[in-house]
């Protein structure tokens, strides 16, 4: 028996990541990057409604973070963190974004670095949250910083209220793990990250 066809995006993440990527700011090469695709992280929306994966990629010196959320409709008032609108074989039209800008995304992340809900699931990847406060997360807002240069290690220490997604990724065959994800007590600063 021949397996179903796998569903194909149009245009492909392989066509549209690396031209978005060369225009961000935390971009550390020149020019369109040759992005090759360490591993991916697929998070669950409880809802349904939000499709979100994270690519690791590397450019051949630096490994980074593309947290992506898809959409069957725009995200009011997040035209700045579209990064493509592309037709999926099964679903139709998506909006893909930039997840940071996401709010499905990050109550998602902030759930998951504070040890609650289901880790995502891994390929070439994985992750799980970390919690470095032994307190409860504090009533009032909560600062999401995503880590888009992965850097191994652990998280940056000197707060006293945070909490962390860890990944592990394997780069040259080496294993490295750090944080993706950095839930800190404040007001979230948009585009931060």
């Amino acid at each position: 028996m021949t397996p179903p066809p796998r569903p194909t995006l149009t245009p492909s993440f392989r066509d549209t990541l690396p031209t978005w990527t060369a225009g961000r700011p935390w971009y550390r090469g020149t020019g369109t990057p040759r992005l090759a695709l360490l591993g991916t992280l697929r998070f669950e929306d409880p809802a349904g409604e939000v499709g979100m994966e994270t690519h690791l990629v590397h450019d051949g010196s630096t490994a980074y973070q593309l947290p992506l959320t898809y959409r069957g409709a725009p995200l009011e008032g997040a035209e700045d963190a579209l990064v493509t609108r592309a037709e999926h074989s099964e679903l139709g039209s998506r909006w893909i974004y930039d997840a940071e800008h996401d709010p499905v995304w990050n109550r998602l992340v902030v759930e998951l670095a504070l040890g609650r809900g289901a880790e995502p699931v891994g390929w070439q990847a994985g992750a799980h949250g970390q919690r470095i406060s032994s307190e409860e997360p504090p009533a009032g807002e909560l600062r999401v910083e995503v880590a888009r240069v992965l850097v191994g290690g652990p998280v940056p220490t000197g707060a006293a209220d945070v909490w962390a997604l860890m990944g592990a990724w394997r780069v040259g065959g080496t294993e490295v793990g750090g944080p993706l994800v950095v839930v800190r007590r404040g007001g979230r600063e948009p585009g931060s990250g």
